[in-house]
């Protein structure tokens, strides 16, 4: 059973791609930096970079993530200024601008969001099904065991059973022996009359009769206990025989039985295991094809937000140049004052010297007239 990757395990994946892409370490890891934040929605930092690409020294994470945010802060300023532009419409078309880049890039973010959260959803339930087939078919193997269990119990009793009839055929065994040996003992005691029938057959008559009618007691007592004994011992033999057929003919039907209904119960599983794998196939299709749509979407949003920057770039542009035209012209313009104030200087100095000349002509004049005689 395939599980989904981790997005650690995807992200990882993804800077391996890139490393095969990029082999500048710079590059390297400013791509990295650019997935991370934008891609996955993580803050990158200079140990995280490091364990990602493992290439070069640390101080290369820490200047890539440094280049990095420099980049992101200048793509987020926008400035616009003109020189005949009022300077309330410049900060609503600053902010128009920087609004809409907002709003694009927070759409784009939401989107993916949505999109990687459901089919992680999926993902989840799917596995949540396999865990709970899983679980079952634990105990379905529990019952099979516990049945097994129960069947070498069954024919365990079984030769115990067949034990204890081997011990009472032992037994009976032994009582006919005996009961052979009271066979051989009246053999014995015939023999023993027939000899005291010789020797002492007028004395002994008598008490030969009622020791004969004692043993033949005995003897009758004996055969008809050993006959007792036998028809018991067979008896207890043949039902114990008879319980333990019918104990264990029902042991092995139950037995066969539940372990066609557990066959049938494995099948039924199997199947619904293979439908399971099936769907998380699927719904892991369905994740890597949003994924991948997701992941167009953003860039997408990303080329338009760089054609943004590209445009507020050429504004901010033009915007130098016609500031370093105004300065040129108030430069030029201060000169010219410059200019023309020392020039007034220069004019007034000039008057003032030819007031002075002016003067000192009309004084010779006036003391020339008075020196000629009237």
């Amino acid at each position: 059973m395939q599980t989904a990757p981790t997005p650690d395990q995807q992200l990882q994946n993804d800077v391996d791609a890139l490393r095969a892409q990029f082999s500048n370490t710079a590059e390297l890891y400013r791509e990295t930096c650019a997935l991370m934040f934008f891609r996955y929605g993580q803050t990158p930092t200079a140990n995280r970079l490091y364990q990602l690409v493992r290439k070069g020294s640390m101080s290369a994470p820490a200047a890539a993530l440094g280049a990095f945010w420099n980049s992101l802060r200048e793509q987020s300023r926008v400035k616009i200024d003109h020189a005949d532009m009022p300077e309330g419409l410049k900060n609503a078309a600053a902010e128009l601008t920087m609004s809409l880049w907002r709003e694009a890039k927070q759409h784009a973010e939401q989107t993916f969001d949505a999109q990687r959260s459901e089919a992680a959803d999926a993902v989840t339930r799917t596995l949540a099904k396999l865990g709970a087939v899983q679980v079952e078919l634990d105990g379905l193997r529990e019952q099979h065991a516990a049945q097994q269990q129960a069947l070498q119990q069954a024919r365990a009793d079984h030769l115990e059973a067949v034990k204890e009839a081997d011990d009472l055929r032992e037994r009976l065994s032994a009582e006919t022996a005996a009961h052979r040996e009271s066979i051989s003992v009246r053999d014995a005691y015939a023999k023993a009359q027939q000899q005291a029938a010789a020797l002492r057959e007028a004395d002994l008559r008598e008490a030969f009769a009622a020791r004969e009618t004692t043993l033949r007691e005995a003897l009758a007592e004996v055969q008809a206990g050993l006959a007792a004994a036998h028809e018991d011992h067979r008896r207890a033999l043949s039902a114990a025989h008879a319980e333990s057929r019918d104990a264990l003919s029902g042991i092995q039907a139950r037995y066969d039985a539940q372990h066609k209904h557990n066959l049938l119960e494995l099948d039924r599983e199997r199947v619904r295991a293979a439908q399971l794998d099936k769907a998380l196939t699927l719904a892991q299709t369905q994740l890597a094809a949003k994924t991948e749509a997701a992941a167009k979407e953003a860039t997408r949003w990303h080329d338009l937000s760089a054609q943004w920057q590209g445009k507020v770039g050429a504004l901010e542009g033009r915007l130098a140049a016609m500031t370093e035209e105004r300065v040129r012209l108030n430069e030029q313009r201060t000169a010219e004052k410059a200019e023309a104030d020392a020039a007034m200087r220069q004019a007034a100095e000039r008057m003032r010297a030819l007031e002075q000349e002016l003067a000192g002509l009309q004084a010779k004049l006036t003391g020339q007239n008075k020196s000629t005689p009237a």
